[in-house]
């Protein structure tokens, strides 16, 4: 007999949680209703629905979601967590990016385009699964280092080849469906930053607590990732800087704000934990004095 996952949805018609088992029978139902879900937690009313679930289903819910996204729709899952932590992050308080404020949205009904309303509450749970369960902690980060270690690849190699084709005298236009797909992936790289600086800020140790095995593991994979995203994204002129000045139709969310906050708040978010550690280790304990130490050198 397969195992069966369970998610708890809220009812729109009551606010009363509905039991849904996700099994593997049909991909398109689980989906579906990860698109339900993720709809539910962009509006306040609904996420407070969500929030009245008993606590013992709450956290059952959010130990789903931390799951390895290579087991799931993990887009979907992605923007759950992402929704959730929406209105905490650093520069995460807008609810259009700042370049985009001039125009006027297509409908300013979509769920993406809400006011931010973060979940404190399924935020804790969040931290005390991912600090209790070590391994689970670990399938989980290393699942969305790996994501966006793909997401971002995708994304230089599509603007590499729209710069090309910008280049060429011919003037080729460029496939509307290649704009969407490199635009996707810009988005998907972003958010999975934003879970990378939601994780780093409810559960630093992770990263910094040596004690951990996957420890510095983690920390090393993050300084690589996030030092191959300030390469490409802040020099100047470079094949980024020049895709995003042709400001292509399709493209309209790729820009420079959006992806530096989200490393920019990650980086402020280990440099703030690693100056409490430094302090700490002044005490006399050699273990913290040994991980700020590597921290440091890794991070810089």
């Amino acid at each position: 007999m397969k195992k069966l996952t369970l998610l708890l949805v809220p009812s729109q018609n009551h606010g009363t949680p509905l039991l849904i088992c996700l099994s593997s029978v049909v991909s398109d139902i689980k989906d579906s209703l990860m698109q339900a879900l993720a709809s539910y937690v962009c509006y306040p009313q609904s996420l407070r629905a969500v929030e009245r679930i008993p606590e013992e289903q709450r956290v059952a819910m959010m130990r789903n979601l931390l799951a390895p996204y290579e087991q799931r729709p993990w887009a979907q899952t992605n923007w759950i967590l992402v929704r959730l932590w929406r209105g905490c992050g650093f520069g995460y308080r807008y609810t259009r990016l700042p370049h985009l404020l001039k125009t006027k949205p297509e409908d300013a009904n979509l769920p993406s385009l809400q006011k931010p309303c973060p979940s404190l509450l399924l935020q804790r749970h969040m931290a005390e699964l991912l600090t209790v369960d070590k391994d689970m902690a670990a399938s989980f980060l290393n699942s969305v280092l790996n994501q966006l270690n793909w997401a971002f690849s995708e994304f230089i190699g599509m603007i590499q080849e729209i710069q090309q084709a910008a280049e060429r005298p011919e003037r080729n236009f460029v496939d509307t469906r290649q704009l969407k797909v490199c635009a996707t992936c810009f988005d998907l790289s972003v958010s999975l930053l934003r879970v990378l600086e939601m994780t780093v800020t409810l559960v630093p140790e992770i990263f910094l607590d040596w004690s951990r095995p996957s420890a510095e593991l983690l920390l090393r994979r993050l300084a690589q990732l996030l030092n191959q995203v300030l390469n490409r994204v802040t020099a100047e002129k470079n094949l980024f800087d020049r895709v995003v000045n042709l400001r292509l139709p399709g493209l309209e969310s790729v820009d420079h704000y959006p992806i530096l906050v989200a490393v920019t708040g990650i980086l402020v978010r280990i440099l703030v934990q690693l100056v409490l550690l430094i302090k700490t280790s002044f005490t006399g304990s050699t273990g913290s004095s040994r991980m700020s130490s590597v921290s440091v050198t890794m991070v810089i």
